[in-house]
């Protein structure tokens, strides 16, 4: 799996994606605008795989979202990012996010035709819902509604 953060993405958000993914038998890449001087809300080192334009959610089964307030803002400004999360939806991929990346999911187009396969954190067992919900690799469904 494949998260997007920037800096001050929630640690704790991190963990649990990491800890449940690994439950699964998955493990997950950070993917960020930059590859160096990264660190999550608490001051951690974020130890990112990829640089967004070089990291495309195509190389990945499922993304999650997980900017920080401040971080977001960029995001939203950079046609990689948007694009990062505009073909893992036109892919069918599950895809969790948090309340902060609203921005750069209305950039991207696909906030309004958001579905089941979009799985929002708001609480800790919201990420155990997701991994598990990856499980089935794709959300064939929104092969429906997806249009080039």
């Amino acid at each position: 799996m494949g998260a997007l953060v920037t800096i001050g993405s929630s640690h704790e958000l991190i963990q649990a994606l990491e800890s449940e993914l690994e439950r699964a038998g998955a493990t997950l890449e950070l993917v960020a605008p930059t590859i160096e001087g990264n660190h999550a809300d608490d001051g951690s080192e974020l130890k990112v795989a990829h640089k967004i334009g070089g990291g495309p959610s195509v190389l990945f089964d499922a993304v999650a979202l997980l900017p920080s307030e401040d971080g977001v803002q960029a995001l939203a400004k950079n046609a990689a990012a948007a694009q990062f999360v505009a073909d893992a939806f036109g892919h069918l991929k599950y895809i969790g996010w948090v309340a902060t990346a609203r921005p750069l999911l209305d950039k991207a187009g696909i906030f309004e035709s958001m579905d089941e396969g979009c799985i929002e954190f708001k609480k800790r067992a919201d990420v155990g819902e997701f991994v598990a919900a990856c499980q089935k690799l794709r959300l064939w469904d929104r092969e429906q509604i997806v249009t080039f």
